[in-house]
């Protein structure tokens, strides 16, 4: 019965606050790379790219760190991980998400919340050109829920590919979004919604007749955004076609590796539906660990090791 019992509780009274939790380290947390990364471009199969942050092999083991939703390899909760993920004994390799590296990427379609191409492609890459024998993945928000999308559609992952963790995951795509937009929630979409209409207006002038940006610059929330290009664009027929289809909570039940979900009951993304207890009490694969506090990707604690952190390196031992 993986359910796991939390002991994660901030003594300072303000990171109980979901708000607080989920900004400060956003906003406020510096972190320093004890391990430099030098940033490859990888050509991908289908004429784009994708740029990886990949340090010199220092271990045997690695982990691939996932952002989550127009984020990159260089925010904080990104750097935080890698940085404890090194001192574990880990080589932590950071994939930015097509268009997230600071350069438009080539395609109409960039990336979203099921697309986990570039990750099957960069753990072959990692494969062919490195020697480790165990690979892991952790994945933030989105990134999480690509990450548990690759455990269950993937047909052959490779053996060494071990577990993963998920961090933070709107598994239900269907009500996280309308979560989102609602009026306590609009200091989050709206910064989403100016980063995108800002990464298209980017594009157009990278590349004018790729696509009718004219039509998608109209949309006005985030829920338009996906009508007008997540789902055309990437083959879905609507913004709902879009939210099923990728949904992790509708696959979790397939997932083929040793995953843990950490999902903060204060998250204000997250929906009653993006805690699958029953599920996970049934599942021999899906780990749930549903902390009272944390927000969104926050989960402060004092000494500059945040709790997920430590969490995510402690599950992954326990499978390598």
């Amino acid at each position: 019965m993986p359910l796991l019992k939390s002991d994660y509780n901030p003594r300072n009274p303000l990171f109980r606050n979901k708000h607080l939790a989920t900004i400060f380290p956003t906003q406020f947390r510096s972190v320093r790379a004890e391990v430099p990364s030098d940033r490859i471009r990888m050509d991908t199969p289908d004429g784009d790219f994708i740029d990886v942050d990949l340090p010199e092999q220092q271990h045997d083991r690695a982990v691939i760190l996932l952002h989550g939703f127009e984020g990159s390899s260089t925010r904080p909760y990104m750097l935080g991980m890698a940085r404890h993920l090194q001192n574990a004994n880990w080589d932590a390799i950071a994939l930015n998400h097509r268009g997230c590296s600071g350069e438009p990427n080539k395609k109409p379609h960039a990336y979203h919340a099921g697309y986990f191409e570039d990750v099957i492609f960069l753990i072959e890459n990692i494969i062919n050109t490195r020697s480790y024998h165990s690979i892991a993945l952790i994945g933030f928000s989105l990134g999480g829920n690509i990450l548990l999308n690759y455990l269950a559609k993937c047909p052959n992952i490779p053996t060494q590919v071990k577990a993963g963790v998920a961090i933070s995951v709107p598994i239900d795509l269907r009500t996280a979004v309308y979560e989102l937009m609602k009026s306590n929630n609009w200091i989050y979409s709206r910064d989403f919604y100016k980063k995108l209409i800002k990464k298209m207006k980017v594009k157009r002038k990278a590349y004018p007749n790729l696509l009718p940006y004219d039509q998608i610059l109209q949309s006005q929330n985030l829920d338009e955004f996906d009508e007008n290009y997540t789902a055309p664009y990437h083959g879905f027929e609507n913004a709902m076609d879009y939210r099923v289809k990728n949904s992790a909570l509708f696959i979790l039940d397939q997932i083929q590796r040793p995953a843990l979900l950490i999902n903060a009951q204060n998250d204000p993304f997250l929906t009653e539906s993006c805690y699958p207890y029953e599920l996970a009490a049934s599942s021999e694969k899906l780990f749930l660990l549903t902390p009272r506090y944390g927000g969104h990707v926050g989960f402060w604690m004092p000494g500059g090791t945040y709790y997920h952190e430590k969490k995510s390196s402690t599950f992954l031992d326990k499978f390598v």
